[in-house]
């Protein structure tokens, strides 16, 4: 499954340097504009889970609540403008309707769906990459 994830994310990249985006066509200063806000308070009931999400997070639904009551959000969940699909923060999303919270961070990103999915699975992958030195734990 590594290898899948891996060469589906080099050929996003690949054909993400000769694609048009959705900006560049259709949506002029307004992709730009959303991009330039780092995040805006959304109802997280009008946020829609990625059906292809491959992260099962049910198991960290627990400590990402605790985490957020007690400090808030540290990362915005992060979703398509054109869906208001998420990209990032499926976790983050089950948390905040578990607490019943009315509003929470969104960065809305103006990208294809083909690059949303990629960016889905990178953000998740790169994070499991990385190694903890115990020492400062």
């Amino acid at each position: 499954m590594f290898l899948k994830m891996d060469l589906f994310l080099l050929v996003v990249q690949f054909s993400a340097k000769n694609e048009d985006t959705m900006s560049d066509k259709k949506n002029g200063s307004r992709a730009r504009d959303a991009e330039e806000i780092a995040a805006i308070m959304v109802d997280p009931k009008t946020l829609v889970p990625n059906p292809k999400n491959p992260r099962k997070n049910d198991s960290s639904v627990a400590g990402v609540k605790a985490s957020i009551s007690a400090y808030g959000f540290g990362d915005p969940i992060v979703c398509r403008i054109a869906n208001r699909m998420v990209i990032a923060g499926h976790t983050r999303l089950k948390a905040s309707l578990e607490l019943g919270l009315e509003k929470v961070p969104v960065r809305f990103m103006d990208i294809t769906q083909l690059k949303a999915d990629a960016l889905m699975i990178a953000s998740n992958r790169t994070g499991e990459k990385a190694i903890w030195d115990k020492d400062l734990l």
